[in-house]
């Protein structure tokens, strides 16, 4: 429990978040009003974002991104946020304005599957404490809970969707004593993005149904790679490893398992 604990202190320092201001951005033009919330990460040149009042499923979310420049040389050029470990962009900076109250002033854009793209204008600087309570609410996404008690009844719950999703019992072997030796054993949380996404499949599409109806176990380690979870599958066990650096798990394990399968 203490280690759980000083590892979770240790992500949520506000001393270990970058010191640059966080930022708020509302829709403008739009027959909803949404806002985006930027705050910089602890990791440099990663941003936490989280969407609202889009009318669309990422409302409510908190999401990882890279800082990218459109011209690698001229941050006058404008940037853009690339969701870390995909090709997803959702917000982008043009450098493209628009006229209000006799003023032409900045503009972003955000794009959302199935939305028309989205002006904003930044507002002001946010909440100082954005930071810190984006990082935590991005922790809870990612199914990194304060203990392994609270990791095994989150795994259980998700594994309680999956069986009426699915329509099948998975047994679910865990190795602790991988995640353990390297002081992570609030990690295999992070398994609960994956039986949620096994349980989207199954209720998405027949097929995908079928072949998840074909496994027999899945099988959860430690992975020995830097911020990269991995999936395979070897005939009736789904094998995935696991790093509790792993980027927005929710996203890459929905696309993980579909290349899989």
């Amino acid at each position: 429990m203490k280690g759980s604990a000083s590892f979770l202190m240790a992500l949520l320092s506000t001393s270990a978040i970058a010191a640059e201001a966080p930022k708020t951005y509302n829709s403008i033009g739009a027959d909803f009003n949404a806002q985006v919330l930027v705050a910089p990460s602890q990791k440099t040149g990663y941003y936490l974002l989280q969407f609202n009042g889009f009318e669309h499923e990422i409302d409510g979310q908190t999401r990882l991104y890279k800082k990218v420049l459109n011209n690698s040389n001229n941050i006058e050029d404008g940037y853009h946020y690339l969701l870390a470990g995909s090709n997803i962009v959702n917000f982008r900076n043009n450098i493209k304005r628009t006229l209000q109250n006799g003023n032409y002033i900045p503009t972003v854009q955000i794009y959302l599957a199935d939305k028309p793209i989205t002006n904003m204008v930044y507002r002001g600087p946010a909440d100082i404490a954005s930071p810190r309570k984006l990082q935590a609410k991005y922790l809870a996404r990612q199914g990194l809970s304060e203990s392994k008690i609270a990791a095994k009844k989150q795994i259980k719950q998700a594994n309680n969707l999956l069986v009426k999703a699915c329509h099948t019992s998975l047994s679910i072997d865990i190795d602790w004593n991988s995640f353990e030796k390297i002081d992570a054993k609030t990690t295999p949380g992070m398994l609960t993005n994956y039986l949620n996404s096994l349980s989207k499949l199954c209720v998405q599409d027949k097929d995908y149904q079928t072949e998840i109806q074909s496994i027999d176990t899945i099988s959860v380690k430690a992975s020995d790679k830097e911020a990269t979870n991995n999936v395979t599958r070897n005939n009736k066990v789904l094998m995935i490893s696991l790093v509790k650096s792993a980027p927005n798990v929710t996203e890459t394990s929905y696309t993980d398992l579909i290349d899989v399968l």
